[in-house]
């Protein structure tokens, strides 16, 4: 399974990422931890999906598809904005859902990478 980090960097592509996150609406610093392996908030998951025109499912490395047919939206205006705003993410998931789904995922990626280091691999 790829990482988020993964596919964030393959969205970059050859931009600069100052630019990519400029036009993500994401302050520099926040998507600089984003490049070194720290997973985005759903909040921004959605900015970056809807910018850019993937699935969440895509970029949490769920889906190899990166548009599965639906796409990411915010009802109730930006979803960074208000605490009452529901995102809406492929299959009708709610941005509460989502940050549920990223806590289990940096779980798995913990165990993941220590049980890889328990092995003596990199």
């Amino acid at each position: 399974m790829k990482k988020v980090t993964d596919r964030i960097l393959e969205l970059v592509g050859e931009q600069k990422p100052a630019k990519f996150a400029k036009n993500c609406g994401i302050p520099q610093q926040t998507f600089d931890n984003y490049i070194h392996g720290r997973t985005p908030n759903a909040d921004n998951i959605v900015k970056i999906c809807s910018t850019n025109g993937v699935s969440a499912d895509w970029l949490l490395g769920l889906s190899d598809s990166r548009n599965p047919g639906t796409s990411v939206t915010a009802s109730g205006g930006s979803a960074a904005a208000s605490h009452n705003s529901t995102a809406t993410v492929t299959g009708g998931t709610t941005s509460a859902e989502l940050s549920r789904l990223l806590g289990i995922i940096e779980s798995q990626q913990r165990v993941i990478e220590s049980l890889a280091g328990g092995k003596g691999q990199a």
